[in-house]
């Protein structure tokens, strides 16, 4: 196997290579600029190069197999299935369709464990797509290995690493292993908590407070009420929650901390105490650190975090966490309609997997914290860099008020912009020699340009939100800073 640290797929002749060499691997080689534009335009040359993507925006090729399995036995020549990992996520699928398009669907039973379908004709493909992707409730690329080949369910050492992992999460987090349930993914953790909270007040929208990840908007646009979206963050939008939830238009407040890709941080404390003068519950994800450097309690009623990133490290397994704050005023609600709602949804082989990976978080990550602080302050100062999007640099004053420790660390995410970025990015990213491609948290460093994958046909929109179409983002690996700095060093010497 590739090592992807020392040997990075940043070469033309990689684009749609796994990353990592794995046969589940979460990310995929897109190591030029046009890459990632024929990506989005559709374009067959980038298409057809591509071996995987990310689970949730490319349906896996073994979880394709899957789909077509059922379809020959269930299907006709003119439907499309798609599998998810119980009835009740087939039935709310089937219930977004219904919702999106008007269009008639069913439900049906696979033979494969707890595995349910939803079955539509062809022409909502697309609909259907988007619940699977936005929602994050999938079926993984494990799981369906296993239904094709008949292999026995590891349960008896999936439940022994769920606690594992519960046990881990909570002590994290500080609370009990009993407060921290278990996801397939990060984005399920966060539907999730999106329906949990909207069960406090039915019929009211959310809040996004804070530029987030494409798809926790979604969900509050697509899966809810709506959504009050305000997406600087400062006085003017601190202004506007207090407004809205003083009207009663929001039932809950959704932030990250720090936020995804502009690594600013909201004042928390700030934000709680509005939220509990109208019972709001305050949502708080933490994926970009998983409570190693902030601590979001007592503010947040719930924290989610994603496990896929750099907790599990590897980038070959996808999970979710969803942690209740005991101490919070709403914890007996939130907590009864959790037991109400929640479903297992976690396959047992990727919590065995995830609790393999996630043993040595702690030290793995206080290493990326060291290197990419470093990296930031090095490249803050060239000549060629307009911008450094990094909590030490962008919010270091709110940040450092909600770490757990006297010496934070600030992660190992940052966004840089570019002198003349529209000339400039492009070049910078080709001639950057690290892995480069979706996702981010991964033991080897990864680069995209992220508002382009993000967010390719709606770059105005991300523009007045003040994302910057030519942003690149950047995850930093276990690399040695020496190393990595020179690979950013030569790649910024080559720029006019």
């Amino acid at each position: 196997m590739r090592d992807l640290i020392t040997s990075p797929n940043w070469r033309d002749s990689d684009l749609g290579l796994p990353l990592p060499d794995s046969g589940h691997a979460v990310s995929v080689a897109m190591p030029r600029w046009r890459d990632v534009v024929d990506y989005e335009e559709g374009e067959a040359r980038v298409l057809s190069a591509l071996s995987c993507g990310y689970p949730r925006f490319v349906i896996h090729p073994l979880v394709a197999r899957l789909n077509h399995h059922i379809a020959q036995e269930q299907a006709t020549s003119t439907e499309v299935v798609f599998s998810f990992p119980s009835a009740g996520v087939a039935r709310r699928a089937r219930l977004y369709l219904k919702r999106r398009d008007g269009a008639e669907s069913r439900v049906v039973e696979t033979g494969f464990g707890e595995i349910h379908a939803l079955i539509c004709e062809a022409d909502h493909f697309d609909t259907v797509k988007s619940y699977w992707q936005h929602s994050g409730e999938i079926v993984s690329s494990r799981c369906a290995e296993q239904a094709l080949t008949d292999e026995p369910v590891p349960r008896a050492a999936g439940l022994q690493a769920k606690n594992a992992l519960r046990t881990q999460i909570a002590a994290l987090a500080g609370v009990d292993a009993g407060d921290v349930l278990l996801f397939p993914t990060g984005m399920a953790a966060i539907t999730f908590a999106h329906r949990v909270t909207g069960a406090l007040l039915p019929g009211v929208a959310s809040c996004q407070l804070g530029f987030p990840y494409v798809d926790t908007l979604k969900v509050q646009e697509k899966l809810g009420q709506g959504v009050v979206f305000l997406p600087r963050g400062d006085a003017s939008d601190m202004q506007a929650l207090a407004d809205a939830l003083g009207k009663g238009e929001v039932a809950s407040v959704f932030t990250e901390c720090p936020a995804n890709p502009l690594l600013t941080t909201v004042d928390l404390e700030r934000v709680a105490v509005m939220c509990r003068t109208r019972r709001a519950p305050l949502v708080v994800d933490v994926t970009l650190d998983c409570f190693a450097n902030l601590n979001p309690f007592p503010h947040a009623d719930i924290a989610v975090v994603s496990l896929t990133k750099y907790f599990s490290g590897v980038g070959d397994v996808m999970g979710g966490a969803l942690v209740l704050n005991p101490q919070s005023d709403l914890y007996r609600v939130l907590r009864g309609h959790c037991d109400h709602f929640f479903e297992d949804l976690l396959y047992a082989g990727d919590a065995v997997v995830l609790q393999q990976y996630g043993a040595d978080f702690s030290e793995r990550f206080a290493r990326v914290n060291e290197t990419a602080a470093r990296l930031c302050a090095r490249l803050v100062a060239h000549e060629k860099v307009a911008a450094v999007h990094y909590p030490a640099l962008t919010c270091r004053e709110t940040y450092t008020r909600f770490c757990r420790r006297p010496n934070p660390g600030y992660g190992g995410l940052f966004s840089i912009e570019l002198v003349d970025g529209a000339e400039n990015a492009p070049l910078f990213y080709d001639r950057l020699e690290v892995c480069k491609g979706p996702s981010l948290g991964t033991n080897f460093t990864l680069a995209c340009p992220y508002t382009l994958l993000a967010h390719y046909h709606e770059l105005d929109w991300a523009a007045t939100c003040g994302v910057n179409a030519h942003l690149i983002r950047v995850s930093v690996g276990l690399e040695s800073f020496d190393a990595l700095w020179a690979r950013f060093e030569a790649a910024l010497a080559t720029l006019p």
